[in-house]
Order: structure tokens, then C-alpha cells, then sequence
């Protein structure tokens, strides 16, 4: 029997992590090359099989797995959506897995073989083709990422970060259980062929609550707001090439969950108009509460982390434009949704893991993430900075990178159902999300201009900085390689969104596969609505067109003249310092001043008197950020949980005459609810 070529591959794949995580544990001289080249080599390969299915169309059955004997095992199976998302993990995971070669070199063993695992369980979390798979893996890519990001669990604080992980995804956990377990009971199968066929015939009510819990559920691993909290906490406390995975590939696979349940299993067809808006609405506040926090933040990794929050503000909005747009009949919006959804999933994939690379070797290099001790990095570390600067400026949405691609194809995507949205409310709707976008575009790029100017520029504010030193070459490798795609998606975004083609046709079956991108070859072109084009390629090269005359001009006109001209800068007679530059918090103060009332921020100045009154000794100032979310939403609940549980334990009397009361109780009431 001939085996597809994607199927060799993925099984190669799946071998070479295995092989990695095993031989970690094994004393080498060189573990880490070893460990992380065999994951290199497996992600790759899984991206590999994954490009393979998606340019054959064909999807096959993977097996099962036993779980144990007498258990039914665990199905796997490649479609159009797994098979892209595996493209993103594995992609990221091989571009991360060769700069870990450097930055995990030392580290414990244990870890290398976790990080294959974790590869391995994301990749199977898109692949299951029924509920005890991917509740199973799921639940391994939990556990497994905790213990990652328990790396240095002998700080405190990593400990408090790790433990407020582990409860918040278990939470999230939860209510997919509740979700699953709801559909099992309308199907009596927990396969997603069944899961489809009996949502057909459940009532809306039904539907929209399974829906309301599978948003919480993937809404907290995602890091949608309210439930972000544990993004800022985690990715700082994580070592960097851990956080550039999480952020970059394990979000995306709640990205994925919210696409496979809304536009397949729940019947996307006949899904009310609301959900769609609710995730609009969801996402539009991530977004701009997640941007707006960035911008305040002096930790490098904390804010590269509330960047992410805005990021998969960005892609839920896309997945409820998605909605609306099918509910109303509006096909080509709704695929034009659904492109932007996918395209910038591996762009962000691409841009933010190189964000938390990048912030791995300045923490490697000098030992601190705080930028407020970091600056004129860039002469002692010019890649890293270079490389660093190609993620700032995808960040900030600039031309010709990724960034870029995928924030213009969500705006052109409202501004289309602001135009021709089937209610009132869909079109003011969409105006409020343009709103949202323009606004974390517009702040997205202060935050990138802070993070690459103040830890790279100018001069360096302490004896860390000034003893930086440079990534190593497997570090530089693997930022390289996320650079580059972060440079190609950008150049030629119509490369990816062909092979999204398959996921946006099976999606939205009813439009036909004329109007899905790239359907009948490259992409040139993605119409949105009568009389408004994107021609991707047209803005890279206009761009690159107007470089290149710019630098013709100044060569020419440059001619006979000095070319360069150091001189020290003019600073009213005072030699420049480091204490006269903008600090983090600085940049950010008419941001914070513009926004109190959201942020609110909470100040405390303490002058030190002096002998003269009007000349104080010292001044102390201090700014800090309430935990708005913490302290009007999370404490009010965990006191009413702590007030329950407080109250429950007066059944624990330890009289063992009182516990065969409780057992007397429960088998009457079950008798009596049987009969």
C-alpha cells in the first residue's frame, strides 16, 4: 500500500522529537546540541509533511493510539486547519529549537526533553480527531509548558508565576470539559464527527452555550482579557526560548480551537450573529488593553508578553468578522476574514517568537530584562539588535514586513463589513473594531519604538550593559531564520495564503473555491469588496523602489563632499550621560497621562529634606500600575471561593460515624433520582 509522502514525514517527525526527548536524559558532552537539533530536525519535518498535505489535498487518517489495554485509543487525523497549524508549530518550533542550542546549553537535561514534548503535544493538539485526544494532549501541553516555565523554580517568583499558570489553564480546561462533555451527551460519542452531526440538530440554546464555554476555555489559554492575566507573569519567569514558543505557537493552538468549533463542529453556517460579535467585542478589548499595558511596561519580556495579549486581540477579532460575515450571507467577507486570521497567525508566530529570541540573548548577554538598566546595546551586541530590529518593526505594522500584511488584510476586512454589513448594528460594530485596530496599530508602534530604542540605543545606563556580549552562532541561526520568514511572509504574503486556501474553502464550503485566495494558483490579489484590491506585492516594491531612488539621490548629490562627521551631541555645554536619557517609564509618561483613567496609575513621591528648603537632599518618586483586573474581578471570586470552601469544612468533622451518615444520604438520593 502506498504511504502519502506528508505521512512519512510527519511520522519522521514525530520520531525525531521522541528520539530528542529520550536522549536528554542521556549523559553527552554536548546535550543541548544533540537534544535540540533532534527537535529541530522533527519540527521541521512536521512542517515539511504539513506543506506536503496542503499542496496535494489530501488529508489522511493517522490512527489511534492506545491509551491503555481495554481503552479505546486516541484518533489523530490531517485536514486543511490541522495541517496548517502544524506548519506554525513546527516552523517556529524548528527556527526555536536551533537558537536553544545556544541559549540552553547548561541548562538541566530535564528541559531539553520537555521541549520535545512539547513540540510534539502542540502538534497533537491539531491533529486529534476526537475529545479524549485532544483533551489528552491538551492537557500534556499544560503540564509540560508549567513545568518549563518552572525552570528556575528556586526564585519566588517564578514559583508564584508558575503556580498562577497552572490554575488559570486548568480553568480554562474545565469549561472545555464541560463543552465536550455536553455534545457527548447529544451525540454519545466524544469523535468530532459525531460532535458535527449532532450539533446540527441541537437547539440554538444549546449551541450558544457550548459556544460561551469553549470561548472561556480557549479564551484563557489564548490570553483573551479578562483572562490574560497569567501572560505576564508566565513569559518573564520562562526561559526565553520557552516564551518565544508559548507565545508564538501555543497561543494559536486556542486560535485553532475557536476556528475548528465555530466554522466546523458547531455549524458555522447557522451560527447566530452574536457569536460573532462577541469575539469581536472580546478581541477589540484585548487588543487595545493589551497594547495600552505594553506601552507602560520596563520589563522587556512583560511586555512582549501584553503585546501578544494584543495580538490574539487581533486574530479573535478576525475569527468573529468571520461569523458576522457568514451569518449575513456575505461569503467573500467572511473569507477575506478568515485569510487575515490565517495569514497573520504565522506572521505573528514568526515576528514575536524573534521578539522573545531577541530579548533572550540581551537577557543572556547582560543577565537583566530591564530595560531601565540596559541601553547602547547595540554597539555591543549589533546582531542581536539588528535581528531584534526586523521583530520591532513588524511589531510597529511596517511595510514590507509581516506585520504589515496581516493588520491591513483585518482592517480592509471591517472596513468591508462597515460597508456592507447585513444590520445597523454590524456596521457600527465593525466601525467600533476599526476604531480598535487603528488604535493598537497606532500604539503598537510606540511600543515597538520603546522597546528597541530604550534597551539599544544611546548609552548604557549601568555596568551590565557596558559588559554585554554578543548571541552565539546558534543563537543568531535560529533568530535569523524567524527574520527571514518574518522578511518573505512580508514580501510575498501570497505564498501563505495559498496554502491557507484549503483551510478558507473548507470553511466556507457554500462561497465555492473561485473565491477563496490562491485557489487556482499563486495569490496576486485579495478582493474585499467591489472596487477595493490588495496587491501585496505592489506596497514591498513601491517601497523598495523608493529606497533605492533615495540612495541613488544621495550618492549623487553626495559627491565631493565628507561622508561622515562625528562630533559629540550638543548638549547646552554638558557632557552627555546616560542620566540625561529618556528612561522606559519616560517615553511612555504622555501615553499614561493620556490614558490614566483606563490605566490608573498609582504615584508616590518622597522628598528628603535637606538644610536648605528650597534645595531637598533627595527625591524618591515611584509609579506603578494597579492590578485593575486582579483586584475588581480575580480577588472578589477567589474570596468567595476561599469563603465556600471555608464553610464546607465543617462537614470534615473526622467522625467517622458522620462520613457513613454522608454515605447513607448519597445512596438514597441516588435511589430515589433512579426510580
Amino acid at each position: 500500500m502506498e504511504v502519502d509522502p506528508h505521512v512519512w514525514l510527519l511520522g519522521l517527525g514525530f520520531a525525531a522529537l521522541a528520539l530528542g526527548a529520550a536522549i536528554a536524559l542521556v549523559p553527552l558532552r554536548s546535550p543541548a546540541l544533540v537534544t535540540y537539533g533532534c527537535a529541530a530536525l522533527g519540527a521541521a519535518a512536521l512542517a515539511a509533511g504539513a506543506v506536503s498535505a496542503l499542496l496535494a489535498g489530501r488529508w489522511p487518517d493517522l490512527g489511534a493510539v492506545a491509551l491503555l489495554p481495554g481503552m479505546g485509543g486516541l484518533r489523530f487525523h490531517m485536514d486543511a486547519l490541522s495541517a496548517y497549524f502544524v506548519l506554525l508549530i513546527g516552523g517556529l518550533g524548528a527556527a526555536v529549537s536551533v537558537y536553544a542550542i545556544g541559549y540552553a546549553d547548561g541548562q538541566a537535561r530535564l528541559q531539553g526533553s520537555l521541549w520535545s514534548l512539547f513540540i510534539a503535544a502542540m502538534a497533537a493538539v491539531v491533529l486529534s480527531a476526537d475529545g479524549l485526544g485532544f483533551l489528552f494532549s491538551w492537557e500534556v501541553m499544560a503540564v509540560v509548558s508549567f513545568l518549563l516555565v518552572m525552570a528556575e523554580h528556586r526564585d519566588p517568583e517564578v514559583r508564584q508565576a508558575g503556580y498562577f499558570y497552572v490554575v488559570m489553564t486548568h480553568v480554562g480546561t474545565a469549561f472545555i470539559i464541560g463543552a465536550f462533555l455536553t455534545l457527548y451527551a447529544a451525540s454519545g460519542s466524544l469523535g468530532f464527527e459525531a460532535f458535527r452531526a449532532a450539533a446540527a440538530g441541537l437547539p440554538v440554546g444549546v449551541r450558544s452555550a457550548v459556544f460561551v464555554m469553549l470561548v472561556v476555555g480557549f479564551g484563557t489559554k489564548a490570553g483573551l482579557v479578562p483572562l490574560h492575566v497569567w501572560l505576564p507573569r508566565a513569559h518573564p519567569a520562562a526561559p526565553s526560548h520557552v516564551s518565544a514558543l508559548m507565545s508564538g505557537a501555543m497561543v494559536k493552538t486556542a486560535i485553532y480551537g475557536h476556528l475548528r468549533f465555530s466554522f466546523d463542529l458547531l455549524g458555522g453556517g447557522s451560527a447566530p450573529a452574536w457569536w460573532g460579535g462577541l469575539l469581536v467585542a472580546l478581541g477589540a478589548v484585548s487588543a487595545v488593553t493589551g497594547v495600552l499595558y505594553a506601552t507602560q511596561q520596563t520589563h522587556l519580556k512583560r511586555l512582549l508578553a501584553y503585546s501578544t495579549v494584543e495580538n490574539v486581540g487581533l486574530l479573535v477579532m478576525g475569527v468573529g468578522a468571520g461569523l458576522v460575515a457568514r451569518s449575513f450571507g456575505l461569503g467573500l467577507l467572511s473569507v477575506a476574514a478568515l485569510a487575515a486570521v490565517l495569514f497573520h497567525a504565522v506572521s505573528h508566530a514568526a515576528f514575536k517568537g524573534l521578539a522573545f529570541m531577541g530579548a533572550g540573548a540581551v537577557l543572556h548577554g547582560t543577565g537583566t530584562a530591564d530595560m531601565e538598566r540596559l541601553g547602547g546595546l547595540i554597539r555591543r551586541m549589533p546582531r542581536a539588535a539588528a535581528l531584534f530590529l526586523v521583530a520591532a518593526m513588524a511589531v510597529a505594522g511596517l511595510p514590507p514586513l509581516s506585520g504589515f500584511i496581516g493588520e491591513w488584510l483585518s482592517l480592509q476586512t471591517f472596513l468591508g463589513l462597515a460597508a456592507a454589513g447585513g444590520s445597523a448594528a454590524a456596521r457600527l460594530g465593525a466601525v467600533g473594531a476599526v476604531t480598535a485596530i487603528a488604535l493598537a496599530a497606532g500604539l503598537g508602534a510606540a511600543v515597538a519604538v520603546k522597546a528597541f530604542g530604550i534597551t539599544f540605543l544611546a548609552l548604557p545606563r549601568t555596568g551590565q550593559a557596558e559588559r554585554a556580549h554578543d548571541a552565539s552562532p546558534a543563537m543568531v541561526g535560529g533568530m535569523g531564520l524567524a527574520a527571514l520568514a518574518v522578511l518573505g511572509l512580508g514580501m510575498v504574503p501570497g505564498a501563505v495564503l495559498t496554502l491557507a486556501a484549503p483551510v478558507v474553502s473548507a470553511a466556507v464550503p457554500e462561497f465555492g473555491s473561485e473565491a477563496v485566495p490562491g485557489a487556482g494558483g499563486p495569490l496576486t490579489w485579495l478582493s474585499i469588496n467591489p472596487g477595493t484590491d490588495l496587491q501585496p506585492l505592489a506596497t514591498p516594491a513601491a517601497l523598495l523602489a523608493l529606497v533605492a531612488a533615495a540612495l541613488l539621490a544621495t550618492v549623487i548629490l553626495g559627491r565631493g563632499r565628507p561622508r561622515w562627521r562625528k562630533d559629540m551631541t550638543w548638549t547646552c555645554g554638558i557632557e552627555p550621560g546616560a542620566r540625561m536619557e529618556y528612561s522606559g517609564a519616560g517615553f511612555s509618561k504622555p501615553i499614561l497621562l493620556m490614558f490614566r483613567g483606563v490605566l490608573q496609575p498609582v504615584r508616590t513621591l518622597k522628598v528628603d529634606p535637606a538644610a536648605h528648603p528650597l534645595f531637598p537632599g533627595q527625591v524618591h518618586y515611584q509609579s506603578e500600575l494597579k492590578a485593575v483586573f486582579e483586584q475588581r474581578f480575580y480577588r472578589p471570586v477567589t474570596q468567595a471561593v476561599m469563603g465556600a470552601a471555608t464553610r464546607l469544612r465543617r462537614l470534615q468533622t473526622g467522625s467517622l460515624q458522620i462520613y457513613l451518615l454522608y454515605l447513607l444520604v448519597a445512596a438514597v438520593g441516588v435511589i430515589v433520582a433512579a426510580r
